[in-house]
């Protein structure tokens, strides 16, 4: 190595340390820019002249300038000039050096792969010893500690930006970068190896010169058989990726269209019919937002092996994508087969998933769409499908509907809906009701449940069970929930400052804001912004909201005890709770649902089931609520059964806070005691 080559590489080296130390904490220094390319320069000027020396003959004396007496005894021929093809890399690298600045990675990567080359060929002429690879004619010559130094130098230029130009394919997930990834060290290594193996062998005498090409030729064949195998196997991972589902192993949307619209050639040709059953998780966000993704991932991939078990031979069952899959069920004879299938996947689904520690309860929506009847081509088919899961989602989620045209018009009005809802919040079109709850041993006021009210400009008052689902279902119910319970919270406070009488407001907790991971600091902050002691803060939540992660709810219930708070289960008797599970929540109040209560007065089994649930909330130390009274008779009956305390239209319909203010002065004159409407 010459004096000018080791000048050259050094301030190479230093050009590059300032271009990959330039955004020194996020900054970029003007100076370090300059510098690096101020470097890079002199290399391109120092390769320029020793280049055009060899090319025109010139004689610049360069090298004897500024290494007299190296370039004398080094070689008088040269006279410490560089050899031609280390001059032609410093070039390259300059050009690679500007290129990086400028952005233009795959250019500045593609020089770097020449200066990586001839720095190959000279290594491998040291490597096999064949001189005139690392030396043009007796003019100079590159060094082996020279190809070393240039080999590394490529390699940073390429690796700078690993992720941008030609060899971003290195880190990428597809097909083509599986392949190059496989080969690169086989087409690096394989062939260097095999050639210096015959030419030593050669050399040696083991075997002529055309014995020597035999063997590169046979050689080569079989690397080559190699390649080709490799990719073949890359292929085939390519077309499984391209048409299976990488988290399921289940068939993507795309290879079920491709299904589907095979299928319906052939069951329009043989005048057959033909079912799609779209099904989506509900409230599968939460999983996710809660429990996190990788949870959320793993019950997917539980599902689909369900769902595969249940497929009859013959159909086709695909992921969609998210938490949605689609089967196909061909060759029916008649619309029944699909209700069938429905009816045996939601029943299957209701099974627990016991996933980690975590024990999920989960339940799915399906739209059911005939061929040919509900759609001619593929994308008519697929949409009415959609539109009957839309409905299916819209009647309360856990069951199924078969498409009807109605609810092309029904979906209209949702979309509109949720639009409205969305304005409300911004607006604040939401108001609070307050319905008291009656002991039924003392007449006293126990409480108030607070209850959401929507009077819309729009589309005039809503019922909650109107517009709570789709609050649900786009999750709005979160910001919902937030607003009631600081409301709650506020009207609390306003109310005992004015000496009024002091009983817990009940507030609904949705399922999403159970498993809020910041509920806790939610509560907490309220209390202390509102100075409202826990014991005059209700929650009550649904069978269903419990039941989704048993082990999660109980830990999280616990946790909302220990601040004081009460608890309360609405709407039981509605979901699908097991007593095991049921005792192992902090409960203070069963509320039995209205639908059991209305026809109290008839129905003998409605009366059984009243009469269970009050001796199951006793045997558990709770207190039993019965909601919706409307009727003397449910009075009385429910006062003989031994029922704790009843709210309903009967004694008091829900009230704005003004009407409740006045009629909880009328209880604080009555000393806290309501009317008996039997006495």
């Amino acid at each position: 190595m010459t004096p000018n080559t080791a000048l050259g590489l050094l301030l190479a080296g230093v050009a590059f340390w300032l271009e990959t130390d330039k955004q020194s904490q996020g900054r970029r220094y003007a100076w370090q820019t300059s510098f690096s390319l101020g470097l890079a320069l002199v290399c391109l000027g120092l390769g320029s002249v020793n280049l055009l020396e060899f090319f025109l003959h010139w004689d610049t004396g360069l090298g004897e300038r500024l290494f007299p007496q190296w370039a004398a005894q080094v070689n008088p021929v040269s006279r410490g000039r560089l050899a031609p093809n280390t001059a032609l890399n410093f070039i390259l690298f300059s050009g690679s050096m500007w290129l990086l600045y400028r952005r233009q990675y795959h250019r500045a990567q593609v020089m770097a792969l020449g200066m990586f080359y001839i720095a190959l060929v000279g290594f491998l002429g040291y490597l096999y010893d064949v001189e005139p690879l690392y030396g043009l004619g007796s003019y100079s010559t590159m060094s082996l500690p020279t190809s070393g130094a240039f080999l590394l130098l490529a390699l940073a230029v390429l690796l700078r930006y690993p992720d941008r130009g030609i060899v971003a394919i290195l880190k990428a997930d597809h097909a083509g970068g599986a392949l190059v990834r496989r080969l690169v060290l086989a087409v690096g290594l394989v062939p260097i190896t095999l050639c210096g193996l015959i030419l030593m062998g050669q050399r040696q005498g083991l075997y002529s010169s055309d014995f020597g090409v035999v063997l590169l030729c046979v050689s080569v064949v079989l690397m080559l058989s190699l390649v080709t195998w490799w990719s073949g196997q890359v292929l085939e991972q390519s077309d499984y990726y391209v048409s299976f589902d990488t988290l399921t192993g289940l068939p993507n949307r795309r290879r079920f269209e491709q299904q589907l619209s095979q299928w319906m050639g052939y069951c329009r040709q043989h005048n057959h019919l033909l079912c799609v059953l779209f099904l989506d998780i509900d409230r599968f966000k939460y999983i996710n937002d809660v429990l996190g993704h990788d949870l959320g991932d793993t019950l997917l991939v539980h599902i689909g092996q369900r769902l595969q078990q249940l497929t009859p031979q013959g159909s086709l069952l695909a992921r969609w994508g998210g938490d949605e899959f689609i089967l196909l069920l061909p060759r029916i004879h008649d619309l029944a087969a699909g209700v069938a299938m429905a009816e045996v996947i939601l029943a299957s689904l209701k099974l627990p998933f016991q996933l980690q520690t975590h024990n999920l309860n989960i339940s799915a929506s399906l739209g059911v769409a005939i061929f040919p009847e509900d759609g001619e081509d593929l994308r008519a088919l697929l949409q009415k499908a959609d539109l009957a899961l839309f409905e299916a989602k819209s009647q309360g989620r856990n069951t199924y509907q078969v498409y009807s045209q109605v609810f092309s018009e029904r979906v209209r009005a949702t979309l509109q809906l949720e639009n409205a809802l969305i304005k409300a919040l911004e607006q604040e079109e939401f108001s609070l009701y307050y319905q008291p709850k009656i002991s039924l041993a003392t007449g006293q006021v126990t409480g108030l449940e607070a209850l959401l009210r929507w009077d819309s400009p729009e589309l005039g008052r809503l019922s909650p069970g109107h517009f709570i689902p789709i609050a649900e279902e786009t999750g709005l119910i979160v910001t919902m929930g937030a607003w009631v319970l600081r409301e709650s919270c506020r009207q609390s406070q306003v109310w005992r400052r004015a000496g009024l009488l002091s009983v817990p407001i009940a507030v609904n907790l949705s399922v999403l804001q159970l498993y809020q991971a910041d509920l806790l600091a939610q509560l907490e902050q309220l209390l202390a912004t509102f100075d409202l002691p826990p014991s005059l803060l209700e929650l009550e939540i649904t069978e269903t909201a419990a039941m989704q992660d048993v082990d999660y709810a109980q830990a999280r219930l616990h946790q909302l005890t220990d601040l004081g708070l009460s608890l309360s289960l609405d709407d039981f008797g509605t979901g699908f709770s097991s007593l095991a599970y049921l005792s192992r929540f902090p409960l203070k109040v069963l509320k039995i649902d209205r639908a059991f209560i209305a026809p109290l007065s008839t129905s003998p089994t409605a009366q059984a089931i009243a009469r269970s649930i009050i001796e199951l909330g006793h045997g558990l130390g709770m207190r039993v609520l019965a909601e919706g009274v409307e009727t003397d008779d449910q009075l009385a009956y429910l006062r003989a059964i031994g029922c704790d305390e009843v709210q309903g239209y009967l004694f008091q319909p829900p009230m704005p806070a003004i009407q409740a203010e006045e009629f909880l002065q009328r209880v604080a004159q009555a000393q806290g005691m309501y009317e008996d409407p039997l006495s």
